[in-house]
């Protein structure tokens, strides 16, 4: 299985941002509405994994992949010793926000 988690603001989903629908890695960072860094970026992952995150999106609606994807990792690095405030900040909004990942 894989994963796209692109959100590069083209539309075109290959995470460059120049609109051609023809991406030139599999990480890319970009600025989004200059405040928000962004890095999109190609996973695989296996298919208990997606299935685990579908039923749970399907059961929190306010949740979607982007959002359980980024508390999931601020929430591993939290747990691994980073003690960067953005990372803990990332986490507890994600954790505690009603809305989904914008």
């Amino acid at each position: 299985m894989r994963v796209q988690a692109f959100s590069d603001g083209d539309g075109d989903g290959d995470g460059d941002g120049d609109g051609d629908g023809e991406g030139e890695g599999d990480i890319v960072s970009k600025e989004k509405n200059s405040q928000k860094p962004l890095v999109s970026f190609l996973s695989e992952i296996p298919a208990p994994i997606k299935k685990a995150m579908e039923v749970f999106i399907e059961s929190y609606p306010s949740w979607d992949q982007y959002r359980l994807i980024q508390a999931a990792l601020a929430g591993f690095l939290i747990q691994h010793g980073s003690e960067s405030r953005q990372i803990t900040r990332l986490y507890v909004d994600n954790m505690f926000s009603k809305k989904p990942f914008q």
